[in-house]
């Protein structure tokens, strides 16, 4: 038995166990990207990160298994890890400010050792993305946008900041961008960077329409 998957073979119980010594949580797709070099290894880290509770390297479990890459085929397995998979994003989807989001970043070996892997991911460190920070704060409402995007998700480097990115949607909608107000009104719907505001998060939908 393995959290809730349940198998008369034992061989298959075998193939899906996780390794036994569990290391610190390994992004899910790490273990995508070195599957083509090390598919034990890529196999290994995406064990560790679906035991760590993460619904991408569930999902790519499941595939794994569907498939029988790297992997003793089971569409049992395939079908218990695709479930995991639903379970996982569906709490964090329903729990405000986590909702899932997935960058598509290829990493590969040459990357990695060029030291190229994190361009465009380094948040507070990169000058471009400063320097847009810098022209929202100045009340540039394109830059409004692109950085309250950035801020909400948490993306390219940067750590989730809601309260600052319901700040800037809301400059921009203010200054009657359609597509801000519609950001703004979804934070205002979820509670998100402050207060709930169903009345207002309505009719900056209007407007916007």
């Amino acid at each position: 038995t393995l959290a809730g998957f349940v198998s008369s073979n034992t061989r298959d119980l075998r193939a899906i166990a996780p390794p036994s010594e569990m290391g610190p949580v390994v992004a899910s797709r790490l273990g995508d990207a070195v599957h083509t070099n090390n598919t034990e290894r890529a196999v290994q880290l995406l064990y560790q990160a679906a035991m760590h509770g993460d619904a991408r390297a569930c999902l790519a479990l499941s595939n794994r298994y569907r498939f029988g890459r790297g992997t003793a085929q089971s569409q049992e397995a395939a079908a218990w890890y695709a479930k995991c998979a639903a379970a996982i994003a569906k709490d964090e989807f329903h729990t405000p400010g986590e909702q899932t989001f997935v960058e598509l970043n290829r990493i590969t070996d040459e990357t990695v050792a060029d030291g190229t892997v994190d361009d465009n991911q380094r948040g507070d460190e990169d000058a471009q993305l400063q320097a847009q920070m810098q022209r929202a704060e100045e009340g540039d409402i394109e830059a409004c946008v692109a950085s309250g995007d950035l801020l909400y998700w948490g993306a390219r480097g940067f750590q989730r900041d809601h309260e600052r990115a319901r700040r800037f949607f809301k400059v921009a909608a203010d200054a009657d961008h359609a597509h801000a107000r519609c950001l703004y009104a979804s934070m205002l719907l979820r509670g998100e960077g402050g207060d709930t505001d169903h009345a207002e998060a309505v009719r900056q939908y209007e407007v916007a329409a």
